[in-house]
């Protein structure tokens, strides 16, 4: 298919609503059928290489996507309290899309500490906890003399 701006938002904005892109263009030789209009899956991931701005939309839609997943957790648990009968199944799906909110937006919804070591010539850390930057510079090591 023949890459448009229009089609790019379109399938952003979908990803941003929780859908996936399976969902969106399918995946034929496995009898999945897509959304109509939509382009194939292998497509999109060549509009990934060529176009920037759509690269950039898509890295976006799917940062609000992590979003999505971290709210469905949410209801999810407002659900089993609901149906306590069906509690294990809601337990197993609010793992399911707490993995993705974490996959694909560490920062936010990972429970591992991110730890980043950068070097510019002066001895620094930075540490990254939860998207929170906190640079500690250490002293220049006395000379040994």
């Amino acid at each position: 298919s023949d890459y448009t701006p229009e089609t790019g938002n379109a399938i952003c904005e979908l990803l941003a609503q929780g859908k996936t892109l399976i969902d969106i263009c399918g995946i034929p030789w496995r009898g999945i059928p897509g959304m109509p209009d939509m382009p194939s899956y292998t497509s999109v991931m060549r509009w990934l290489e060529k176009f920037p701005e759509f690269r950039d939309s898509y890295a976006r839609a799917r940062d609000r996507q992590a979003d999505f997943y971290a709210d469905e957790v949410g209801r999810f648990a407002y659900q089993a309290t609901e149906n306590p009968k069906d509690s294990n199944a809601y337990r197993v799906a609010g793992d399911l899309m707490k993995w993705q909110a974490m996959i694909r937006a560490p920062r936010r919804y990972s429970e591992r500490m991110h730890q980043t070591l950068e070097h510019s010539g002066q001895v620094g850390v930075t540490f990254t906890v939860s998207g929170l930057d906190i640079a500690a510079p250490v002293p220049d090591a006395p000379a040994k003399g």
